[in-house]
């Protein structure tokens, strides 16, 4: 979800929140966890809920049918990681600051320029130290409809 207020000079400025979920399942072995051995299944399960500010900078005017641009976003994201060893959890939440830079255009799709495509690819950091996890870090490919209005 976004919202952004568009400037005629070529930039906006907005608010973007998004989730992502993470899963990676790892075959029976034995694992040593603070000096005990066990002998299980793992599954490791990561939610992100980035909510960031934002603010774009544009390389064509806003009548142009095809608008790329550059953005650059900064915020907070809710980082949810649990380990399950078998049915055992092993929690860790927080609130880390992030970082988001992004390539993308905006398609417009009708002759009033109202309706649009937005694509972007961003790339997301955050400091999260845990487990075998160092920092928070990974793309993200957005491709939206947006319905944008003109103050008369």
């Amino acid at each position: 979800i976004s919202f952004d207020i568009v400037q005629p000079q070529n930039y906006s400025m907005g608010v973007e929140i998004s989730h992502q979920y993470f899963q990676e399942y790892i075959i029976r072995t034995t694992y040593d966890y603070d000096g005990t051995l066990i002998s299980t299944a793992q599954m490791r399960t990561m939610t992100t809920t980035p909510i960031l500010l934002n603010y774009t900078r544009y390389f064509s005017p806003i009548d142009n049918t095809f608008r790329p641009y550059l953005q650059l976003a900064g915020g907070i994201t809710n980082i949810n990681y649990n380990t399950y060893w078998g049915y055992i959890e092993d929690p860790k939440k927080r609130w880390a600051p992030t970082a988001s830079p992004a390539i993308g255009f905006k398609l417009n799709l009708d002759k009033k320029n109202n309706w649009l495509i937005d694509s972007k690819l961003k790339y997301i950091i955050a400091p999260f130290k845990y487990d075998f996890i160092n920092k928070l870090n990974y793309l993200v490919v957005d491709v939206s409809l947006g319905y944008r209005w003109f103050k008369d």
